[in-house]
């Protein structure tokens, strides 16, 4: 009897040259990982360490960083420059929880809550509320018989104002119509201001005193949110349902409504639920809710106006997830990390399966650096834009405070540790030595579900000197990972790495290591075998 010639089971060799990030879903390229920590890739198409995260100094006590020509350290109740002879200035407030808003407007750092500005080229710290309450008699005269200027002197009177802060007065009991409420300064002295004022009749009024009750005031409505745009801040109050902005160059008047086009500006907004966030981007102003986005367009306040779309925001508690990649606003939505360039924003994070609770986040290098709260610990995140890839570091503890771009340094502090650390490329080009990694790649099951043989198995990575390299590989449902070859380097130098696996349906395979490394390429060499 004649059989029919048996055929050989072929061969496939398969090449991976480019690799992907992470891919939590249900299906994966080759290419991605199901998990990693401490990957970069910002060697594309190779995989690397992350650029390391270096202290640069060690404050007295846990701070926010802030860098305005120079950097800025803010405490719990005070503000300082970094350099050794800094002076320390008190702050209004005692927070603990280390939670400012710190928004730079020309020389000036303002800060909220505690409504102040920090003038970088003095060193002042200045208020931006302020207000007189008399203690005295005051007397209320115009400055030349039948004048419309109106001088309002008394002790103290003027020393806690500005010439053109724009002031409300109250508690007048004569004319008063015509001097309780809103009102500019047109000349000040330590103990006088002077006003505009007529009675009823457009008449000059006449001299009189008071006794007491009068007050003036300078003041700032209590803001969730604060950014600056065009020379002005923009905030927003959930609890009043509206957005303000403040007098052209001026943080600290925003009650100036003189008909100019250097006035402030106010609008109620009708949308459901809190602001969460506020950006500038391309030209506009960009307030969030979790379901809404409103955005603020025009120069002035007589051609500001409000355009509101239901999308999904930034979530609650992400509010220092915002920031600018690039020319792309890149923010932590309630149950999606969101890329905005105008218009509708898009979910960048399908290929995460994660739950997160809160987030604080900066760019570096067009990648966007997000720490996510995960349950009891924080882990950052980098998502690549250019490549569109997501890469992971290390998790913490430790509460992330402060995550600062300026100048081509991203710079960090923690709620727990008085060291500040920077991550920038410097003369070692950005290596980091002393690093645990792994990368953990998805279920791999080569096309077809039958068993298959996988006849060799190599990895092309470059090591530092000292730097260890495994691989470990589990097979169908094993939750066990099997070492099945590894490399300490004696030298720097590329290693290649070959290995071979056992009859399968699927299996994974896990790279770990410590020191710098660089991999390259990985190639595969699968053999088709029968369906049991």
């Amino acid at each position: 009897m004649r059989f029919k010639p048996m055929q050989a089971i072929g061969k496939n060799k398969q090449m991976i040259g480019v690799f992907g990030g992470l891919n939590q879903s249900s299906v994966g390229a080759d290419n991605e990982f199901l998990d990693m920590k401490n990957v970069s890739s910002r060697l594309y198409p190779s995989l690397t360490a992350p650029v390391a995260n270096d202290d640069f100094y060690t404050a007295e006590k846990p701070c926010q960083i802030f860098v305005k020509n120079e950097i800025y350290l803010i405490d719990e109740n005070s503000i300082m420059r970094q350099r050794e002879n800094g002076s320390k200035r008190i702050l209004n407030l005692y927070r603990n929880k280390l939670d400012r808003t710190l928004v730079g407007m020309g020389a000036y750092i303002c800060i909220f809550p505690d409504k102040q500005v920090y003038n970088t080229a003095t060193g002042e710290l200045l208020d931006m509320e302020a207000s007189y309450t008399q203690s005295g008699s005051i007397s209320i005269a115009p400055v030349s018989e039948g004048s419309s200027f109106v001088k309002i002197q008394g002790t103290n009177l003027g020393k806690a104002f500005n010439k053109d802060d724009v002031v409300t007065l109250s508690g007048f009991t004569q004319y008063t119509d015509v001097l309780n409420g809103a009102k500019a300064i047109k000349e000040i002295g330590d103990n006088f201001i002077v006003i505009t004022a007529v009675d009823e009749n457009g008449a000059a009024l006449r001299s009189i005193t008071e006794e007491r009750g009068v007050k003036i005031e300078r003041k700032l409505p209590d803001l969730d949110f604060v950014c600056e745009f065009n020379n002005r801040l923009w905030g927003c109050s959930s609890a009043n349902h509206e957005i303000y902005a403040s007098k052209l160059g001026d943080p600290t008047n925003w009650n100036s409504y003189q008909g100019t086009a250097a006035d402030s500006y106010a609008v109620s907004v009708g949308s459901d639920g809190n602001f969460t966030g506020v950006i500038s981007q391309q030209g506009y102003v960009v307030f969030f809710k979790e379901d809404y986005i409103h955005t603020i367009y025009g120069t002035k306040p007589s051609n500001f106006s409000l355009d509101t779309v239901q999308a999904r925001g930034v979530a609650e508690g992400c509010s220092r997830s915002l920031c600018h990649v690039n020319e792309t606003v890149m923010y932590v939505g309630r149950d999606a990390i969101m890329a905005y360039t105008g218009g509708m924003p898009e979910s960048v994070s399908d290929k995460l399966d994660l739950r997160w609770t809160g987030a604080v986040a900066n760019q570096w290098r067009g990648m966007y650096f997000v720490d996510l709260i995960l349950g009891d610990t924080r882990t950052t995140y980098v998502y690549d834009l250019k490549n569109n890839l997501w890469m992971k570091e290390d998790s913490h503890t430790n509460k992330l405070i402060s995550r600062f771009y300026s100048n081509g340094v991203l710079y960090e502090s923690y709620a727990d540790d008085r060291d500040l650390y920077s991550r920038a490329i410097g003369l070692s080009d950005g290596k980091w030595f002393d690093v645990d990694w792994y990368l953990e790649s998805v279920y791999l099951e080569e096309g077809t579900i039958d068993q298959k043989k996988v006849h060799s198995l190599q990895f092309n990575v470059e090591l530092e000197v000292d730097a260890y390299f495994a691989v470990y590989v589990r097979y169908d449902n094993d939750v066990t990972w099997r070492r099945v070859a590894s490399v300490t380097a004696d030298r720097r130098n590329t290693y290649t790495v070959p290995l071979k696996l056992k009859k399968c349906e699927r299996y994974q395979y896990r790279l770990e290591g410590h020191g710098w490394f660089i991999l390259y390429g990985m190639s595969k060499t699968i053999g088709k075998g029968s369906e049991r």
